[in-house]
């Protein structure tokens, strides 16, 4: 009968075997192995468990090599050092670095090649992605005051439905995928890439209501437009020279939504960011309370951040895809994106928005800290108020009383009133 090494992998399966009832004849040809076989890998049973958990599932041997566990220690050691300040991390980055720590341990034998990656790779389970978010650069204790002292009194004068927060975002509304995956030893050239871009200005409560979202582009009259093209459409069409946020747009559409409050008899909360294009006269709003959030902190204070956005661009890209999949049959990458239009992607917009869910948009708000206080978090709000009161009180008597203009008014007061 034909002999073969077995994996790590394949000797914890055959364990699991036996151990299920499988005997040690039917294992043998089974797994065409001696029963010598057999029996040392059972009496090695947890090693191999460790080892397969380790990432050295595909190795028929169990790494005993000392050294080289150190020096993978050292070299994950680094790779968490770098994940925590959030520097990126490229393979031939992580080869000199490890080249680097095997030089100060003397290890010379490790090459660090990239094969030793491959299989570095697999023994701690690395793994490849994008990094997202600004959270390295975020003040915990900025972000922790806002939670538990700016939170609550938001919460405590304003009801859900008068809490709105806006924010901007850009959409590539037909920039294709650059990466692919690919078969090995095949070509994988790209196409043309478009790039043209808009800005989208939303605004929700905590209630999960959607105001109309404001889109910006450069053009003022694109020419896929048409008389009326925009009526069936829930959003509102600007232009600006680099398609971006000013102070003037976004005075334009407080002004647009201020009429509508001021019809409505409805004061409201604004919660935004502290973009230059935000710095508005608020006075000429009567209507509206703004509340800007911390700086740098609105990836863990604004509810618009926190995955309504994503959820978003995450139901355009399926239209977007379900698209490029139409008409894959009709040409290259770049005819297909190139018969999309501004209207294309405005209806998609609209599509999506709609789409979003209010329970997502409640979740979001809930996700940043801002629910609705219980009894006991009233009381201590208030206590917290009050004992501020009673202190600037007593602070603003104490200066009367020093003052010796205070002194004569009284007692100028107290004889006319003898």
């Amino acid at each position: 009968m034909p002999r073969r090494n077995l994996s790590i992998l394949e000797k914890t399966s055959l364990i699991e075997d036996i151990e299920n009832g499988l005997e040690a004849k039917e294992a043998t040809k089974l797994y065409k192995v001696s029963p010598r076989t057999i029996f040392r890998t059972l009496s090695n049973k947890q090693n191999l468990l460790e080892a397969c958990e380790n990432g050295q599932g595909k190795r028929t041997r169990i790494e005993k090599n000392e050294m080289l566990r150190r020096h993978d220690d050292e070299v994950k050691l680094f790779i968490l050092k770098c994940l925590e300040k959030g520097i990126p991390l490229k393979a031939t980055f992580i080869i000199e670095k490890a080249k680097m720590i095997a030089h100060e341990m003397g290890y010379f034998r490790l090459q660090c090649s990239w094969q030793w990656f491959k299989r570095f790779r697999e023994r701690i389970k690395l793994k490849q992605g994008t990094l997202s978010g600004e959270r390295i650069s975020v003040n915990s204790e900025v972000v922790k005051d806002w939670r538990e002292n700016k939170i609550p009194r938001i919460m405590l004068n304003w009801q859900k439905e008068f809490v709105f927060n806006c924010d901007e975002t850009s959409l590539f509304w037909r920039q294709s995928p650059s990466k692919t995956y690919f078969i090995s030893k095949t070509d994988h050239i790209g196409d043309k890439i478009f790039h043209e871009r808009i800005s989208i200005l939303f605004c929700v409560n905590q209630a999960g209501q959607k105001l109309k979202p404001l889109i910006i582009g450069k053009a003022a009259k694109p020419r896929c437009f048409y008389k009326d093209c925009l009526l069936d459409l829930e959003l509102t069409y600007v232009s600006q020279s680099n398609a971006w946020m000013n102070l003037n747009l976004f005075t334009d559409w407080l002004k647009n939504w201020h009429i509508e409050l001021v019809g409505q008899n409805k004061k409201v909360l604004l919660l935004l960011d502290n973009f230059k294009g935000h710095k508005i006269n608020t006075e000429d709003f009567p209507m509206i309370t703004f509340n800007f959030l911390p700086p740098s902190t609105t990836s863990l204070t604004q509810p618009l951040d926190g995955g309504i956005i994503r959820a978003f661009k995450a139901k355009y890209l399926n239209i977007f895809v379900k698209y490029i999949l139409n008409g894959i049959d009709s040409g290259r990458m770049s005819d297909i994106v190139k018969n999309i239009n501004l209207l294309n992607a405005l209806n998609w917009v609209d599509e999506c928005w709609k789409a979003i869910p209010e329970q997502t948009i409640c979740n979001c708000w809930s996700h940043f800290g801002y629910v609705s206080l219980d009894l006991m978090e009233i009381n201590n709000v208030y206590e917290e108020e009050l004992v501020t009161n009673l202190n600037e009180l007593s602070l603003n008597l104490t200066n009367c009383c020093s003052s010796k203009e205070f002194i004569e008014q009284v007692s100028f007061d107290y004889l006319d009133f003898e």
